[in-house]
């Protein structure tokens, strides 16, 4: 260890399991030496752990293993392997990967572009309770992406985020009651202010 360098009880705690195989640990691990929580940064060594980790089927570092190849964090920028890896953990049920799949098909990145799939990914991350596949939801169904328009549900998706914290979805609630003289408007307006989108 260089001069500068320190590592917490809990990293220590976590090598330990980490050379046994304990894939949570080792995420762990990939989370610390990338963030510097409790250890100093260094993305050769959270790449590593978060490999180890992600070939045991762990689906939190599989999307945290997408998240490094999607930004090029420790490792060349790649799409494919973003989208392996990212797939992976989604097919699992890991809401957050499942969010981020259906951002790769919205957005053609590392897939063509395909707004069913998108929906697809988003609805299933939605009904576990993300608050911003629910927001991606409604815009689907307000602008009719890979779905018939539907401002009803449109509506519904975006008071379902709103209601969980997002701004964005409160903000388009009362844009659409503005637009359909909706006497709520006022309240989502208001709700929308609050958190944050003024």
């Amino acid at each position: 260890m260089g001069l500068f360098s320190f590592e917490s009880k809990q990293v220590k705690e976590w090598k330990k399991l980490a050379k046994s195989g304990d894939m949570e640990a080792q995420y762990h691990l990939a989370r610390a030496y990338a963030n510097g929580k409790g250890v100093s940064i260094n993305m050769k060594r959270a790449v590593d752990y978060c490999v180890q980790s992600a070939e045991q089927e762990y689906a939190p570092a599989q999307a945290l293993l997408a998240h490094f190849y999607g930004y090029g964090k420790g490792v060349d920028k790649n799409y494919e392997e973003m989208i392996h890896w990212g797939e992976k953990a989604a097919l699992q049920g890991y809401a957050q990967a499942q969010y981020n799949v259906g951002r790769c098909y919205e957005q053609g990145k590392g897939k063509e572009k395909d707004f069913e799939k998108a929906m697809h990914w988003y609805m299933l991350a939605a009904q576990q309770g993300r608050p911003d596949a629910a927001y991606k939801l409604g815009q689907f169904y307000e602008h009719g992406l890979g779905v018939e328009e539907d401002i009803e549900k449109a509506e519904e998706w975006y008071k379902k985020a709103a209601e969980a914290g997002n701004g964005s979805s409160a903000y388009n609630i009362a844009r659409i009651f503005i637009r359909e003289k909706n006497s709520e408007a006022l309240v989502w307006a208001k709700k929308a202010y609050d958190l944050g989108m003024n």
